[in-house]
């Protein structure tokens, strides 16, 4: 089960407050990927265990808490991104993978 420290709480709320697109879209992720699971579980596709389920659910919620690195020009840019840009964008899931790695209670 992942424990949600009190860094990665402020890295949400940081990123509501630079990027609220990119916040709600997090949470909407969240709300879906569990809605998809209980499903799948209860069809008896998947047999996940609450602390599973919860695990993966609090994961889709950060998948995008990267993009706090990434320029708020690029994020909300409504033209064509240049090579460079969509590189950034491209390094997103790293850098979420970085951020949140170190705030992560073991669960395995």
């Amino acid at each position: 089960m992942i424990k949600m420290s009190r860094k990665l709480d402020m890295l949400m709320r940081e990123l509501k407050k630079t990027s609220a697109e990119t916040f709600f879209h997090c949470l909407r992720t969240k709300k879906y990927t569990c809605e998809l699971i209980n499903i799948l579980n209860s069809e008896g596709i998947t047999n996940y265990s609450p602390d599973e389920i919860d695990t993966i659910c609090k994961g889709a919620m950060l998948h995008d808490v990267g993009k706090l690195k990434v320029s708020n020009y690029i994020l909300t840019k409504d033209k064509f991104l240049t090579d460079e840009e969509k590189q950034d964008i491209y390094k997103h899931a790293q850098w979420s993978y970085e951020i949140v790695k170190d705030e992560l209670e073991d669960y395995e």
